[in-house]
């Protein structure tokens, strides 16, 4: 008597793949929309600054850029390779993205530094540069804390995929401030600063929803991305920070 063999489907419904894949192409479009407005922001300045602005920008301000748009190019490189599963080649493109981020965060403080104290930082008119570099000196902070955090948690990939994206979405504001639109330009920097992390609170809450539970990698960025910015406008006119800055600058 033949026994008959159960056919075995050779692309079974895995619902966990079918999640991952929504997830990915989610944050896609998320990196999209990231790199839409840092180049909406930067582009009369920098991208396309020999078209608008003119400006004569100095070799660090172009190796500033040049890390920067690296950065965003480099995390779709690596999403492309753990989509692939290439897992080996992503790790070993992860060194690449330590030393990048190493490397931002010098030059970046570098730049800031360099502008706060000649006068070319860009901020808004009447107020005193003290006051506002501590929006760009904690961009860097928060940056490198979530980058950081990410890197150490290599080992550990949703922890460390979570953080790294958080750490990119982290910097909108900086291009969201330099969009040349009028209901931008004439917003105060709070709400600048909601408007660029509207994008990272999206990826939250999306990772939430997908996974039925907030993440406490996600907790910790979000907790950070969002509570510096009351940091920021609370220490901004102290003593300390006056002596810091001046410190810094002179």
């Amino acid at each position: 008597m033949e026994t008959e063999i159960p056919r075995i489907s050779l692309k079974p419904n895995n619902p966990s793949s079918h999640k991952w894949g929504r997830e990915r192409v989610f944050v896609i479009g998320l990196m999209l929309i990231a790199s839409a407005v840092i180049f909406a922001g930067f582009a009369r300045t920098y991208y396309l600054n020999a078209f608008f602005a003119h400006r004569s920008l100095t070799g660090a301000v172009h190796l500033h850029g040049f890390l920067f748009s690296t950065w965003f190019v480099l995390l779709f490189v690596q999403m492309t390779l753990i989509a692939k599963r290439r897992i080996d080649l992503h790790r070993r493109v992860g060194y690449i993205g330590a030393f990048l981020a190493l490397s931002m965060v010098i030059v970046a403080m570098i730049v800031i530094i360099h502008a706060a104290r000649y006068g070319t930082l860009a901020k808004p008119p009447g107020l005193p540069i003290a006051n506002f570099l501590v929006v760009p000196f904690f961009d860097v902070i928060v940056f490198a804390t979530l980058a950081g955090a990410g890197l150490y948690f290599r080992t550990r990939p949703q922890v460390h995929k979570r953080l790294m994206i958080l750490a990119t979405l982290g910097i909108l504001t900086a291009g969201v401030a330099r969009i040349p639109l009028d209901f931008i330009r004439n917003r105060d920097i709070s709400t600048l600063f909601l408007m660029g992390d509207i994008v990272a609170l999206a990826y939250i809450a999306h990772d939430t929803l997908t996974h039925k539970r907030l993440h406490p990698a996600c907790l910790f960025g979000g907790l950070l991305i969002v509570l510096s910015v009351p940091f920021r406008f609370t220490i901004d006119d102290t003593q300390v920070w006056q002596n810091f800055t001046t410190w810094l600058v002179r």
